[in-house]
């Protein structure tokens, strides 16, 4: 649903990336959630 690879996804999941805005804009309307949901811990 982000088309992103499924490494570069396990990455972000872990932890072990940084995550570009264009990104989490991509997993924001997958998710189609407002942005509070997608970034609280």
């Amino acid at each position: 649903m982000v088309e992103l690879h499924i490494r570069t996804v396990q990455k972000i999941e872990a932890g072990e990336t940084n995550v570009l805005t264009t990104t989490l804009l991509r997993f924001k309307r997958a998710l189609k959630c407002n942005w509070t949901i997608l970034l609280s811990e």
